[in-house]
């Protein structure tokens, strides 16, 4: 998943080459990318009449929802969003 493969890319770079441009913005370019497919997985949730697409885009979203929680607590990525700041 890019999501994923974003996150690893930016937990390789060395801490002295740390950029806004490859962190940070690394990371908003993937989430800007990928919005409109994790929309998709969760709107019918809100939006449809069948509670077969209702739970499925519940359980889609849950999945996403727990890689989302499992990759924003990467030590090694939070180091990198970290060096910027010290």
């Amino acid at each position: 998943m890019l999501f994923i493969a974003v996150h690893d890319e930016i937990a390789s770079i060395p801490l002295e080459k740390v950029t806004w441009q490859n962190t940070i913005g690394a990371l908003i370019s993937c989430e800007r990318k990928l919005e409109p497919e994790f929309a998709s997985c969760y709107f019918p949730m809100y939006m449809s009449t069948a509670s077969d697409v209702r739970d499925a885009s519940s359980a889609a979203n849950e999945k996403v929802e727990k890689n989302e929680v499992e990759l924003s607590g990467r030590k090694d990525v939070y180091l990198r969003f970290k060096s910027l700041y010290d």
